[in-house]
């Protein structure tokens, strides 16, 4: 038997990555296609409160778990089937029951990050970059976070703007101005 053909498909927020994945499906009528999603993948932190998951950094690679996603890669491409973990977008938590996806000759997953993680990159034997202008992804990203997964645009904006204050702080806290700095250990 065949290892199933792995295709990825990586891109902005807002990108249309899921659609570009819909289409290659779409086309490949004479395969069976199984889809893997890496949203499934955020991490799980059910013992922090809502308000607590809602400032989490969920764009950043940390968020993911990038180890339960390549044991399913691996599964999948050895013809085994996954138990994919399903994730609530409004509770920023997983469900409680996972979805079951068959082994195919086709698996495709799409994803923001998913190439940063290097056994992602050596699993996919097809790569694809989805590129969009920033303001058309931020439209679409704005019209599916508010109506698919139940977020409110203010909330959404004012989450934003504190994630830009927190890095500019961060950063000007790692600077210090020279006249701060102790000056160097004197040579003996």
């Amino acid at each position: 038997m065949l290892k199933p053909l792995i295709i990825g498909i990586a891109g902005g927020s807002g990108s249309g990555k899921s659609t570009v994945a819909t289409n290659v499906a779409e086309h490949l009528t004479t395969s069976s296609v199984a889809f893997i999603d890496m949203d499934a993948y955020y991490r799980n932190f059910p013992a922090l409160s809502l308000d607590e998951r809602k400032k989490l950094n969920w764009d950043h690679p940390d968020a993911f778990d990038y180890d339960l996603l390549c044991a399913h890669l691996e599964a999948l491409s050895n013809r085994r089937p996954i138990d994919k973990p399903e994730y609530d977008f409004v509770t920023h938590l997983r469900r409680a029951e996972p979805t079951r996806v068959d082994s195919a000759d086709v698996v495709v997953i799409d994803g923001i990050l998913l190439f940063v993680d290097a056994r992602v990159r050596e699993l996919c034997d097809v790569k694809v970059f989805v590129d969009a202008d920033a303001d058309i992804r931020l439209i679409r990203r704005i019209e599916r976070d508010t109506h698919v997964r139940g977020r409110p645009l203010d909330e959404m904006i004012v989450a934003k703007i504190q994630r830009r204050l927190q890095r500019g702080s961060d950063l000007e806290a790692r600077r210090t101005p020279s006249a701060e700095r102790p000056a160097p250990p004197a040579r003996t």
